[in-house]
């Protein structure tokens, strides 16, 4: 969609332009993948520390410590990389937004 997008406003485009434009638009679609993988790993994440937190509630201390860490530091790791996607996303769409401009 945003590929049409661009391509709509100039009726020629070179050819240099065109693949940057591909490529741009991989990284793109690259990073909203890894954004949602994230998600999904953060929210399991998030669930394996609800479990660790219950087993330490209900007496079972040692695995409910080891657990609870595990998604802890998980959880941790997977929003710093959710950040970082979501960095990226927006940089391509300013360097997308940017090259539209300068075409025009």
């Amino acid at each position: 969609m945003l590929n049409q997008c661009l391509y709509a406003n100039t009726p020629q485009v070179d050819h240099y332009t065109k693949i940057e434009l591909e490529v741009l638009n991989e990284h793109l679609r690259q990073a909203r993948q890894t954004f949602n993988l994230c998600l999904i790993a953060s929210c399991t994440f998030l669930c394996i520390s609800t479990v660790g937190t219950l087993l330490i509630l209900y007496g079972k201390t040692s695995e409910g410590t080891v657990i609870t860490a595990t998604g802890v530091f998980s959880t941790t790791f997977m929003i710093y990389m959710n950040r970082l996607s979501s960095y990226k996303m927006k940089e391509i769409i300013r360097t997308l937004e940017k090259l539209n401009r300068t075409r025009k």
